[in-house]
């Protein structure tokens, strides 16, 4: 090479055969990607999720989601294994009831009820308790779920 500048068809024999199109080589590039939100869930306390845990092999007599939150109040919501995805807006979960049964998700049936006592009572027995250190912070490598959702591990 003499001199600095020169262009590969100078270097070669033989020029370079010219480039493709980015759409040539990658079509689906520049498709805009579909939206994954099926449906939403707004959980009582107001407190991030921190542990997701979903059981929905087909094998499972109750397959379930178990949600866990930073307040240490855990979820487990029934999965429809008859869900079929279906290519249109996102359902939200306060839509109505004949809707519902096009969801991946029924909410658990403990924390629906929010009108009576025995609710808040129930919602008691959704909480992990107060043994966890000060110094631990909650994320989601602290919890694990049995395959039929029946034990929740915590550290």
């Amino acid at each position: 090479i003499r001199n600095f500048g020169q262009t590969p068809s100078q270097l070669l024999m033989e020029p370079h055969p010219p480039r493709s199109s980015a759409m040539h080589l990658s079509p689906m590039m520049f498709a805009s990607i579909p939206d994954d939100v099926c449906m939403t869930m707004k959980f009582l306390s107001n407190s991030p999720i921190v542990h997701i845990s979903a059981n929905t092999y087909p094998q499972l007599p109750n397959p379930s989601v178990v949600t866990v939150t930073m307040h240490q109040q855990f979820a487990v919501n029934k999965w429809n294994s008859t869900y079929a995805a279906v290519a249109q807006s996102p359902i939200y979960a306060e839509t109505t009831q004949t809707a519902t049964s096009n969801l991946p998700l029924s909410m658990d049936a403990v924390l629906s009820q929010t009108n009576n006592s025995s609710a808040q009572n129930q919602m008691q027995r959704r909480h992990l308790g107060d043994n966890f250190s000060q110094n631990l912070k909650i994320r989601s490598n602290c919890f694990v779920t049995t395959v039929d959702s029946k034990f929740l591990i915590s550290c």
